[in-house]
C-alpha cells in the first residue's frame, strides 16, 4: 500500500460530488479515448484503409468482427504504415454512435475532449445522471503588488521581518516531526482531489447501461456501456474477459 496515495476515483466522487438526493453506483478516472463511427477512422477521418473499406463494403467480418476504422487502429489492420510503425497508445474509453454530430460526439468536442490525447477525466455515474469532471487547477500566485523604489528605511525593515518569518518557518519545519507521505501528512486526512464539473447527461438521456463484450487489441474484452437517446454512448474498458468482473460491473449498476 502507498500511503502517498489520494483517494480513488469512486471515493473521492462519493464523498464530494455526488448529490444527497441521488444514488451512487460508479465512478471512473479516464484520459484517452477513440472515436468508433461507421465509415470514420478511430480520429473521426473519413477511413481511407482500403481493408476496411472493402470489408465494410461487402458486409463480411474479419474473424468475428467488422473492421472499423478503431479496429485498424487498434489490431493494426490494412495496409496502413502510419499505424504500424508507431500504432497509438491504447484508449480506456470508446465513443461510439452514427458519426460526428451524434450526442456523445458533440458532447466531447464541446469541452474540448479529442481523440487520442491524453485528458484525465472523472466520469461518474448515478441514479440521475452520467456526469463527468476535471480536476480544478491551483490558482496562479498574484503577481507581487509592492513599489520597486523604496526608501532604505522601509527596505531594511522589509529585510529584518522577511529574515523573522524565515525564521518562524524553519522552527515550524524542524518542530513537525510528523511522517510525510507525499502530499499525505500522519494525523491528518488523506488529501482529496478538487474537481470542478465540465457536463452531466440527465437520466433522462440515458438509455441503457450494461456490459458487453468486443474485440479490442487483446482480445475479446468486456466494456461498461452506457447508451445515450440517440443510440450513441461510451463503452467504458474493464481490461478483462472474466466473467466475474462482468458480473460485478453489471452489480454495480443495479437499478440503474
Amino acid at each position: 500500500m502507498d500511503f502517498s496515495d489520494g483517494l480513488g476515483p469512486a471515493l473521492n466522487a462519493r464523498l464530494q460530488l455526488c448529490r444527497p438526493d441521488e444514488h451512487f453506483f460508479w465512478a471512473a478516472s479516464c484520459d484517452l479515448f477513440y472515436y468508433d463511427f461507421p465509415g470514420q477512422d478511430a480520429f473521426g477521418k473519413p477511413l481511407e484503409n482500403p481493408l476496411a473499406k472493402g470489408v465494410r463494403a461487402v458486409g463480411r467480418g474479419v474473424g468475428n468482427f467488422l473492421a472499423t476504422g478503431l479496429e485498424v487502429v487498434l489490431l493494426d489492420g490494412g495496409s496502413d504504415e502510419s499505424y504500424q510503425k508507431k500504432p497509438p497508445p491504447p484508449p480506456d474509453h470508446l465513443v461510439f454512435g452514427s458519426g460526428l454530430g451524434c450526442l456523445a460526439h458533440q458532447t466531447v468536442a464541446r469541452i474540448g475532449l479529442e481523440p487520442g490525447q491524453p485528458d484525465v477525466v472523472l466520469w461518474m455515474l448515478t441514479s440521475a445522471r452520467l456526469a463527468m469532471f476535471r480536476t480544478r487547477r491551483a490558482p496562479e500566485p498574484e503577481p507581487d503588488q509592492k513599489p520597486e523604489n523604496r526608501s532604505l528605511l522601509s527596505k531594511a525593515i522589509g529585510f529584518g521581518k522577511g529574515v523573522v518569518d524565515f525564521g518562524k518557518e524553519v522552527v515550524e519545519v524542524f518542530a513537525d516531526n510528523r511522517e510525510k507521505y507525499g502530499g499525505n501528512v500522519e494525523g491528518e486526512p488523506v488529501r482529496m482531489t478538487a474537481y470542478v464539473p465540465v457536463h452531466e447527461f440527465p437520466r433522462e438521456q440515458i438509455a441503457a447501461v450494461g456490459v458487453i463484450s468486443r474485440q479490442l487489441e487483446n482480445g475479446d474484452e468486456f466494456c461498461l456501456r452506457v447508451s445515450l437517446a440517440d443510440g450513441s454512448g461510451v463503452d467504458f474498458r474493464l481490461f478483462s474477459n472474466d466473467p466475474a468482473v462482468a458480473a460485478r460491473a453489471t452489480e454495480l449498476t443495479n437499478g440503474m
